[in-house]
């Protein structure tokens, strides 16, 4: 299922995403639910690219280098074989 934090993403409730981000070790970051969709791939979905650059810079200052361009990590692969990226360049091109 999801946590808490991934309801929120979900949800696109970015001010309790926020709040229940700060408290989120970066190793808890490349959790995924039973979809597979990680906490970047939600944040994606909704929109978040904010929270997608503190879940990234979370990740790096805590467990060490991660190339601007690398974020395998923390953006699997979904159950329906999308990342995260996918997903953002999708809504950008919808937006346009």
């Amino acid at each position: 299922g999801d946590t808490a934090l991934g309801l929120a993403l979900k949800e696109g409730r970015k001010t309790a995403a926020e709040h229940l981000l700060s408290h989120t070790s970066a190793a808890d970051l490349t959790a995924v639910n039973h979809a597979g969709e990680s906490y970047i791939f939600l944040a994606a979905q909704a929109g978040f690219a904010d929270l997608i650059t503190k879940m990234a810079e979370t990740h790096y200052q805590t467990l060490g280098a991660l190339d601007d361009y690398e974020f395998s990590d923390l953006d699997q692969e979904t159950a329906k074989g999308q990342r995260a990226l996918f997903v953002a360049a999708n809504r950008s091109v919808a937006e346009a």
